[in-house]
C-alpha cells in the first residue's frame, strides 16, 4: 500500500491501468475488426499483425533518441493521444472512400507507433519514480513498484475483456457490427482519461530532485 501513496506513481499507475484497458481492448478486437468491418481474409489478418509487429520494433530504435531529446513524459501524453486518435479510426473502418487493404495496413501502422511508445517509456519512468523514492525516503522498493505496476495491468487488462464482451453484444459481424465500433469509442474514453491522469506526472520535478538528492550524497 506505501507505493500508492507515492503521488508520482499514483498518476502513472492509474494512467497506465487505463491504457491497459484500452490495449486489451484493441488486442482483442483485431481478431473482428479486419474480417468484419474489412471484410479481409484469415491471410490478410495474419499478414497486418506481422506488419504491426514489425513497424513496433522499428519504432522501439526511435523512442530511445527522442525520449533524450524531448523526454519522457512528453512522448507519453502524445502518445495517448495519437492511441485515441486510432481507437477513433476504428469506430470508421469500412466507412472510409479508400479500399479496405489501405485502411487495414494504416490501422496497424497507426497503432504500432503508440504501442512501441508505450511499450518502452512506462518501464523508464518507473524506474526513475524508484529511485527517486528510495533516495528521499532511504528505503529501495524497486520490486513492491514493479510487482503493484504489474498487478494493475493484470487488472486492466481483465477490464479491456470485460468491457469489449459486454460491447460484442452490439454486433461483431459484418452488416451488424456497432460492438465493435463502439469499442473505438471506449479506447478514445480510456485514453483520454489515461491523458488527464498522466498530465500531472511532473517529470522535470522528479528528475531534479532526484539530481539533487544523489548529489548530497557524493
Amino acid at each position: 500500500l506505501r507505493t500508492f501513496r507515492n503521488r508520482n506513481f499514483l498518476h502513472y499507475t492509474a494512467a497506465d491501468f487505463a491504457y491497459f484497458m484500452g490495449l486489451s481492448i484493441i488486442m482483442t478486437g483485431l481478431a473482428y475488426y479486419l474480417p468484419a468491418m474489412l471484410k479481409m481474409s484469415e491471410a490478410w489478418v495474419g499478414l497486418l499483425m506481422t506488419v504491426l509487429l514489425l513497424v513496433s520494433f522499428v519504432f522501439y530504435v526511435v523512442v530511445y533518441f527522442l525520449a533524450k531529446k524531448l523526454g519522457k513524459r512528453i512522448l507519453v501524453l502524445v502518445s495517448f493521444l495519437w492511441f485515441g486518435g486510432v481507437f477513433a479510426f476504428i469506430y470508421y473502418l469500412g466507412k472510409l472512400p479508400i479500399p479496405e487493404v489501405a485502411q487495414g495496413l494504416s490501422l496497424m501502422v497507426l497503432a504500432a507507433v503508440p504501442m512501441a511508445f508505450l511499450g518502452v517509456l512506462p518501464n523508464a519512468i518507473l524506474a526513475d519514480i524508484a529511485e527517486h523514492d528510495a533516495l528521499k525516503t532511504g528505503i529501495r522498493q524497486e520490486g513492491m513498484f514493479y510487482a503493484a505496476r504489474t498487478f494493475m495491468q493484470k487488472v486492466g487488462q481483465t477490464a479491456g475483456i470485460f468491457v469489449f464482451a459486454v460491447l460484442t453484444q452490439f454486433g461483431i459481424d459484418a452488416g451488424n457490427d456497432m460492438g465493435l465500433r463502439y469499442s473505438g469509442v471506449a479506447g478514445v474514453v480510456l485514453c483520454a482519461l489515461a491523458f488527464a491522469l498522466f498530465f500531472g506526472f511532473n517529470e522535470k520535478k522528479l528528475l531534479e530532485e532526484t539530481a539533487e538528492m544523489e548529489g548530497r550524497r557524493k
